[in-house]
């Protein structure tokens, strides 16, 4: 199984809109960041063990060039093995992500 992490459920609206449900891939609400997510999560994978987790959602990006709509890629948060595979075209921006337990800007 493929598990799809929001933190809120309108960050997910879309996703689960278009998402066909005999697809293997769970979608995953955990909360607010910060610890009340972090322990959703860790209740989530004790639960179930999926073969790739993505972390998705709405974000604010704080680098200069980043515009509505672009997509990111942690890779300070991605197995290297994985992202060597993917080809991604113009719309991906791969650098380092961080998070904050609040807004920074």
């Amino acid at each position: 199984m493929i598990a799809i992490a929001f933190a809120l459920e309108f960050e997910s609206a879309c996703f689960r809109a278009r998402h066909d449900p005999r697809l293997r891939v769970g979608v995953w609400l955990l909360g607010a960041m910060g610890a009340g997510a972090a322990t959703s999560l860790r209740r989530r994978l004790e639960a179930s063990r999926p073969a790739v987790l993505i972390s998705a959602g709405f974000a604010g990006g704080l680098q200069s060039g980043l515009t509505a709509g672009d997509l990111v890629l942690g890779e300070n948060h991605s197995d290297p093995e994985i992202v060597a595979t993917l080809s991604l075209d113009k719309r991906w921006h791969v650098g380092g992500v961080s998070t904050a337990p609040a807004i920074l800007e």
